[in-house]
Formats: C-alpha cells, structure tokens, sequence
C-alpha cells in the first residue's frame, strides 16, 4: 500500500512538486490510538501532553522532534513527530521508531543490498527531492550537497513490533513535511 505524492502521481524524477496535501490523514484528538500503518495529524496538543521526547532530527536541535507516550515499553504505543509547518503533530502507532538520513538511506539504496530492497513511493519521492537539491539523475547519490538535504529531510522508520518485521512504514519528511509514506511488506 503505497501513497502517490507526487503532483501528477506517476511524475519522474525530473517533474513534478512534491506536496504534503494528497497524504491520507485522519484528524485525532488526545488520547486516541490508531491502527498500525495509520497516520494522523494531531493539532491544538502541547508538547507536554505528547509523551517523553526521545529523539530529534537532526540531533543538533531545529527540525523534528519524536515523542513518545510510553518511553520503555516494548509493546506498540502512540508516538507523535513534531516540527511541521501547520503546528500540528503527526500521530502514529508503533513498538519502535527510528530516524535515518539521506546519506543512510543512500548507502542501502544506492550500495550493494540495493538489487534486493524493494522499490516504494519514498524512493521515488527521494528521487524527485534529490533531483531538486542536488541537481542528480535518478539512481545516483546526492554527492557533495547531500549537507543541504540532511539539515531538513528525514526518514521515519515506523516497527509495528520489537525483532522481525513483515511488514514496516517510512515517511520521508522534508522541510516541515510530509512528503511521503508507504508501508511496505506483506
């Protein structure tokens, strides 16, 4: 189940903006849980009534901030990010959550286990960022503007549980964002 999001779905790397608007949000209130792979926007919720802060993206401050709302446990819990340009948190249901960088997500795709990772729609969403910033065809690493990229896009990895994952969701975030998600698996 991937989300186009490009404008046009289907665009190339060359064309087309990238939008948050087409993304399949449900507007929740404090307290509610969502199904595993659901996103949603939470607005109007101080960050203290969010959960424990657990990570930041980048690490330096600025950008996007992971809260938590059962720091320690193992089972799926509500997390929310912070640090999108409408003041609203995006809600979402997982064990474990993890940020990457462009420059990770470039050594996998890019790098030797490429052949075996499935394509989804944040590669192609990356692809047309990439193509934009750094002035590269598709299916090449950013190269020496990949600083610029890493100061305001990041990839959310969303575990539904702790160990093997059949099936887990990305978002790519960009500049208060959310330029694309997908779950991928089974």
């Amino acid at each position: 189940m991937a989300l186009c999001l490009l404008a046009g779905c289907g665009a190339g790397p060359s064309g087309g903006a990238l939008s948050e608007e087409a993304v399949d949000y449900v507007q929740v209130g404090p307290g509610e849980v969502l199904p595993y792979g659901r996103l949603a926007r939470q607005c109007g919720t101080p960050a203290r009534a969010l959960g424990k802060q657990v990570a930041r993206y980048p690490a330096g401050g600025g950008g996007y901030t992971l809260y938590d709302s059962e720091p320690g446990g193992s089972r799926a819990r509500s997390f929310f990010l912070t640090g999108f340009d409408d003041g609203c948190a995006r809600q979402f249901t997982a064990a474990f959550v993890i940020f990457s960088a462009p420059s990770d997500f470039e050594r996998l795709r890019y790098g030797r286990p490429s052949e075996t990772v499935p394509r989804s729609g944040t590669d192609t969403a990356y692809e047309v960022l990439k193509a934009q910033i750094c002035g590269v065809g598709a299916d090449a690493p950013c190269g020496a503007r990949i600083g610029r990229l890493e100061r305001n896009t990041a990839f959310v990895s969303i575990y539904e549980t702790f160990g093997s994952n059949p099936r887990w969701k990305t978002m790519l975030v960009h500049d208060g964002a959310v330029l694309a998600a997908d779950l991928s698996g089974d």
